[in-house]
């Protein structure tokens, strides 16, 4: 291995870091703030710097409460998934800091989705930028539109029809109401996804979104019930699942190809 070769995954690894630490600084502040603001600890409110989440952070100086898992979770799957950007960037056209810039923007999705169930709209907002730029460098400007349309539309039935079948469901069990099995964020989410993806490819993910959401549900079920912790109002974030399997068709495509070939 060359020193050039040696210098580079060194710069990729750094840049994930630092990544990671605004990853994590914007999926503490933004579901609470909706806005950028200072980090506080959630036990004694102690204002963090921003170094705190992109040097080395471990505990709160303030009551020594220890950082979240899920910080060194981000940390680890960012720089795996930024040297998969620089070394499959180019295979779907994408430069390493655009396939980067989309990476953060799946991950933090995610992370927020997981831990409150939301999907916010101020990083709505940046996917949308983000994706009408990477849509239509990679498919011009009416792929990407109408991919941005069908995505929205697609989602909104699915919204609309989970509605009518909770009510019907909390109906039979004769409750008030039931629980929405998606958020409107979702729908959202869909149109921006449909962005990315253009036309038709947005079809290809959300159906990648439900097959994996369906086989993730069912384990979790399976699980429960062999635990006996089962209970009916089971709901689990669908914005992951959304951001799977757009990151299936942008950066997986060619090994998807493989596969339904096979």
């Amino acid at each position: 291995m060359s020193s050039t070769t040696i210098k580079e995954i060194i710069i990729i690894l750094i840049t994930a870091w630092v990544a990671a630490g605004v990853v994590n600084y914007l999926a503490d502040v933004l579901p609470v703030k909706r806005k950028l603001a200072t980090p506080k600890c959630s036990r004694c409110d102690h204002a963090f710097n921003i170094t705190y989440y992109i040097l080395w952070p471990s505990k709160c100086p303030s009551c020594g409460k220890k950082v979240e898992i899920r910080h060194w979770v981000v940390r680890i799957s960012l720089m795996l998934l930024g040297m998969f950007a620089w070394l499959y960037g180019s295979g779907i056209e994408l430069a390493f800091i655009p396939a980067l810039l989309v990476i953060i923007y799946f991950l933090l999705v995610a992370v927020i989705d997981i831990e409150h169930r939301l999907i916010i709209h101020p990083v709505s907002i940046f996917g949308a930028v983000l994706g009408f730029v990477i849509g239509f460098s990679l498919h011009g400007i009416n792929v990407t539109l109408l991919g941005g349309i069908a995505g929205f539309i697609c989602m909104l039935m699915l919204y609309l029809f989970g509605r009518i079948f909770m009510g019907w469901l909390a109906r039979l069990r004769h409750r008030s109401s039931g629980e929405d099995a998606l958020g409107f964020g979702d729908v959202i989410l869909g149109g921006v996804l449909g962005l990315f993806l253009g036309f038709p490819g947005i079809f290809i993910s959300i159906v990648l979104a439900i097959l994996s959401a369906g086989v993730v549900s069912l384990i979790y079920i399976l699980v429960t019930l062999l635990k006996r912790e089962y209970h009916a109002n089971l709901t689990i974030p669908y914005g992951p699942f959304l951001v799977l399997g757009a990151f299936v068709m942008l950066f997986l495509r060619n090994y998807l190809q493989i596969a339904l070939n096979w």
